[in-house]
């Protein structure tokens, strides 16, 4: 944000963590200078991704990057809890559920887009598209709810 805005400011950060088995501790961060959305203030984003060693005492990865507004949106989508999305979540009816885990997959697949190395993503644009054809074929609005939580899930787990 620092180089966007060529000056020193301030921000919150919205941080996500995984500990690891293998004394890993892997780190995403969301960062914006402007949390209350004030319309006279610029709002610059930036991402930091990371994975701590904990027995090395040291960072093995870090990445630092700025983001659009648009990419933050998707990105917080992506680390956000699925399952607590869910249980504090009312619908109308299955079809509103769908629509809503339709968004959220979408947002997940855009977060991937922007994170996934380009052959990464290549493939998991491949798997995508024989997804889509499961979900499609999905006999009732219930199992293709099913069908795009599973999906969610697995695109979440690449970002990791």
């Amino acid at each position: 944000m620092k180089k966007q805005a060529h000056t020193e400011m301030s921000g919150e950060v919205a941080p996500y963590f995984r500990f690891g088995t293998d004394r890993k501790v892997r780190v995403r961060a969301l960062s914006q200078n402007n949390p209350k959305q004030f319309e006279d203030v610029k709002t610059y984003y930036a991402l930091f991704q990371g994975t701590f060693d904990v027995a090395a005492k040291k960072w093995t990865v870090t990445d630092a990057r700025s983001i659009s507004a648009e990419q933050d949106d998707a990105l917080e989508t992506a680390y956000g809890d699925l399952e607590q999305y869910l249980e504090h979540t009312t619908f109308e009816n299955e079809e509103s559920k769908a629509e809503s885990l339709d968004q959220t997959l979408n947002e997940v697949y855009r977060a991937a887009q922007l994170i996934l190395p380009l052959a990464r993503f290549a493939a998991v644009k491949k798997e995508q598209i024989e997804w889509l054809k499961k979900r499609d074929a999905a006999p009732s609005i219930g199992e293709k709810c099913k069908l795009i939580e599973a999906r969610i899930k697995a695109l979440q787990e690449l970002l990791w």
